[in-house]
């Protein structure tokens, strides 16, 4: 009974995380790409996939898949700058990730609805993380 105990135990931190984790991101639609070209014109369809899969295959694997809305947009390039090297991706493939994750936030952004006035978002943008 102890150990059973002690496995179930070594198990929760881990049966927590994996509950939290959110699904693999998915491929950007036309409009995304093209939202995304607006913003950075040497982006393709191509280039941003390749961010994805990249994203898909190496951010996962000591934790869950972050959202794209998790982090500001600000934040997100102190977390590839950090977690890159963690995921041994070189500068250029971190840079991939990076444009990905902003165009599938830019994406999500876009998603939000409007409060009737027009002004702001209905809902709140996620906190600054230190």
């Amino acid at each position: 009974m102890t150990r059973g105990l002690v496995v179930a135990m070594a198990l929760l931190p881990w049966a927590c995380a994996l509950a939290r984790s959110n699904p693999a991101p998915a491929a950007l639609d036309a409009e995304a790409v093209a939202r995304a070209q607006q913003r950075w014109p040497e982006v393709d369809g191509d280039s941003l996939e390749r961010g994805r899969a990249l994203f898909a295959s190496s951010c996962n694997g000591c934790h869950g898949y972050p959202a794209p809305a998790d982090h500001s947009e600000r934040r997100w390039p102190r977390v590839l700058r950090d977690m890159g090297p963690r995921a041994n991706l070189s500068r250029a493939e971190a840079d991939l990730v990076l444009r990905f994750v902003l165009a599938a936030r830019l994406a999500e952004m876009a998603d939000v609805p409007s409060d009737p006035s027009g002004d702001a978002p209905a809902a709140a943008p996620a906190p600054e993380e230190p």
